[in-house]
């Protein structure tokens, strides 16, 4: 997998080999493909398989995917930086990709770790048309013992103040997308409401956000420029298309 990632021109860490196998055949002068297999792991329990069919090659019509994720704490420490985290547990989801409804987008996704004294993740979602952005709902809830724990991820020495919820949920409604988060820390709470609309141009936000027992720099690195890990140059997404 990081092979195939430097020949793209990006960085990403090794998650195992790479197979994939598809049937393309002519049904009625349209080609399609079918039985389309995708993994990246093991093969006996690979950590990422994708599965699905394409009715219309060229049209890139009658779409159906569905991905699913299977990352080992081992590997998920890795992906994200760390390989020395601890209390990492599995990372599981499951996501389904057509355009049955019209268009094409996420018609379901569903993301969690199993149960851990440190950290927790649960994500649902659906964005029914990748070409639109107000079309993207989450809902989720990250739990941690302390801000400590979530810090590690993101390379930041951040205080050990908890325990840690952090709620969100992202809703379309008629003017774009409402945003709602709540955070709280023990005494830290900050709640945010707000409305966005990211197909204008510039994206607009409004809204409000309220903090309790917030203090700006308690989230600053505290060495700046010291970073343990050294920040890939090459970003995983970018402009420029693949």
């Amino acid at each position: 997998s990081s092979a195939l990632a430097d020949t793209l021109g990006y960085r990403l860490p090794e998650l195992g080999p790479l197979s994939g196998m598809a049937r393309i055949h002519d049904i009625d002068n349209t080609l399609a493909m079918d039985a389309v297999e995708l993994r990246i792991g093991d093969s006996a329990a690979p950590m990422l398989r994708l599965n699905g069919a394409i009715g219309d090659i060229f049209a890139v019509q009658r779409i159906e995917a569905e991905v699913l994720l299977d990352i080992d704490s081992q590997h998920l420490a890795k992906y994200a930086g760390y390989p020395g985290l601890r209390d990492l547990n599995p990372l599981q989801g499951r996501m389904l990709i057509s355009d049955s409804g019209g268009t094409l987008g996420i018609d379901s996704l569903h993301i969690e770790t199993s149960q851990s004294r440190s950290l927790n993740l649960r994500l649902d979602g659906q964005f029914s048309d990748f070409r639109h952005l107000n079309t993207l709902m989450l809902d989720s809830r990250l739990t941690a013992t302390d801000l400590q724990s979530i810090g590690a991820l993101f390379d930041r020495q951040w205080d050990p103040v908890g325990p840690v919820q952090f709620d969100t949920r992202i809703s379309k409604v008629a003017n774009g997308i409402d945003i709602k988060a709540y955070l709280t820390a023990d005494k830290l709470v900050v709640d945010a409401d707000l409305i966005a609309d990211l197909t204008a141009s510039p994206p607009h936000v409004s809204g409000n956000i309220t903090a309790k027992q917030f203090f700006l720099p308690d989230i600053m690195p505290k060495k700046p420029g010291k970073l343990k890990h050294k920040i890939e140059t090459s970003p995983v997404f970018a402009s420029t298309p693949m």
